[in-house]
């Protein structure tokens, strides 16, 4: 590294010392907002939104132009890195002095504009916690959705929750869709104050409701129609039935009954006999044919209970 160089990094390492002598009262540094589609005056306001409720928060940031200041001197003394490297972030905050950084990233694409916010452990160069969240359009959704990413990330105790229940459709909360699982669940890491839920079906008119959101709580809103999603009842056993015992059974009875009768008809036709034991064998083969008739009957009168039970 050329002297010149080496002697304004020792200068501007002497300067951290110094004001690391001050860290009770600045111990933290917002880096400049990196967002390549928004326009100046638009990156002042989210900085000013996160300055504002860090201060509200407690915690104790150093001025934005003495950043910007320290950046410009860490950058001619040879700390030449880029802004988007998590090391580089560390590696400014603490050649500005301080122990946390902050680091803010509004990425756009068709979706819209998506806030990204990180709070950073400048010494150990590790994350302490982040939040993001797509930014609607409409200004006055707009600024309390920045909030609430804002507090989540700064100090998430701040923010409050919702438990939400919502019909078919698509649900928008400020503004912004929210995916199908998130639309029926809790949402956390809201800014305190009025959020409106809105719930849009096809063929209805939209269905819009204001909810007031207090700092670490929780509130309730049922928006549309919910459907249950109780299984309907199993269908009751069917009590045992006669009929099969009716068909079998007379069907059994026709078929001894006939096979008794036609034997006997064969033994009258056949066979040599006393008249009177012809007489009394062919009475009992009526018998039998009467049988036979009374078996059929009753196993007709069970088919008819069969299929009367099978109908719907």
């Amino acid at each position: 590294m050329p002297f010149v160089a080496r002697a304004l990094l020792f200068a501007a390492l002497a300067s951290v010392h110094a004001r690391a002598a001050h860290a009770e009262a600045q111990t933290g540094a917002v880096l400049p907002i990196m967002a390549p589609d928004l326009l100046e005056p638009q990156k002042r306001a989210i900085e000013e939104r996160i300055r504002k409720l860090a201060g509200e928060s407690g915690l104790r940031l150093q001025p934005a132009a003495e950043t910007r200041k320290g950046i410009d001197q860490a950058k001619k003394a040879g700390a030449l890195c880029s802004l988007e490297s998590a090391a580089c972030q560390a590696q400014m905050g603490v050649l500005l002095g301080a122990t946390t950084v902050i680091v803010a990233r509004v990425a756009s694409d068709w979706a819209g504009d998506r806030l990204e916010l990180r709070l950073l452990d400048a010494l150990r160069g590790s994350t302490i916690r982040e939040a993001a969240h797509l930014l609607p359009k409409e200004a006055e959704l707009r600024e309390r959705v920045i909030d609430g990413v804002i507090l989540a990330a700064l100090a998430p105790e701040k923010t409050g929750s919702l438990d939400l229940k919502a019909g078919a459709g698509t649900v928008l909360l400020d503004g912004v869709a929210l995916d199908a699982a998130a639309a029926r669940a809790r949402i956390e890491g809201l800014a305190p104050g009025p959020h409106v839920v809105e719930l849009r079906a096809e063929g209805k008119v939209p269905a819009r409701q204001q909810v007031v959101i207090k700092s670490g709580t929780s509130a309730a809103l049922t928006l549309g129609e919910i459907k249950s999603e109780v299984p309907p009842p199993a269908p009751a056993p069917r009590e045992p039935s006669l009929a099969p015992w009716l068909v079998g059974g007379g069907a059994v009875i026709a078929a001894a009954a006939g096979a008794t009768a036609g034997g006997l008809q064969a033994a009258l036709e056949y066979s040599a006999m006393e008249r009177g034991t012809r007489d009394t064998l062919r009475v009992t083969g009526i018998g039998m044919l009467g049988a036979t008739a009374v078996g059929v009957v009753v196993a007709g009168v069970g088919g008819v209970m069969m299929a009367t039970e099978s109908a719907p």
